[in-house]
């Protein structure tokens, strides 16, 4: 097998800055990790295993790689994110519907066993949760809340903790609280 094809694959779709992806290549640096992102996204002193590739839109465009391509991939608050990006989503049923074909296209271009990990915010995970078992997916992990590690967070997380903290609700009563899932496919 020539050198690279055998390393571990990850892919984040809709990236945001980069910075989930940009930790994770630090600390694999025998891994190859790509972000997919409908913005210009400019990182400098990025790792050397760590690819940015612009894509059309987070959940219009196909995922360009072949089937059985990526080890794991990574969806990080896209389902609120379609009601404001995507002008052609008039309601729940077509945003599910979106980030259905979404998780359907990351199955065909995962391996078998392949992972899929998920923050999104509590109001969200549920319907993430019934689109990826209506996909054959297994829930390994979640939903969970993602532990609050001020030095490990997005922009994002950080952001919806800021807003959690802010109004003051209870765990099971706010629905900004970030939560994680984790699943696979079939081996």
């Amino acid at each position: 097998m020539k050198e690279g094809l055998d390393k571990k694959i990850s892919i984040d779709i809709a990236g945001g800055e980069g910075d989930y992806m940009f930790r994770k290549a630090r600390e694999n640096p025998k891994e190859s990790f790509i972000i997919l992102e409908p913005t210009d996204l400019s990182m400098p002193h990025r790792p050397p295993n760590l690819h940015i590739f612009k894509l059309k839109t987070d959940v219009d465009s196909f995922l360009p790689f072949n089937p059985n391509s990526i080890d794991e991939a990574s969806i990080h608050f896209l389902m609120g994110e379609i009601k404001t990006k995507e002008p052609n989503s008039n309601t729940v049923g077509e945003d599910m519907g979106k980030y259905e074909r979404l998780v359907l296209d990351i199955k065909r271009v995962l391996k078998p066993g392949g992972k899929i990990h998920i923050v999104d915010v509590k109001g969200n995970i549920g319907y993430i949760e019934d689109i990826l078992r209506e996909a054959e997916f297994s829930i390994t992990s979640g939903p969970t809340p993602l532990p609050y590690n001020k030095k490990h967070l997005s922009k994002w997380s950080e952001a919806f903790f800021d807003a959690y903290e802010r109004f003051g609700k209870f765990e099971e009563d706010s629905l900004v609280l970030p939560m994680m899932l984790d699943a696979e496919t079939q081996p």
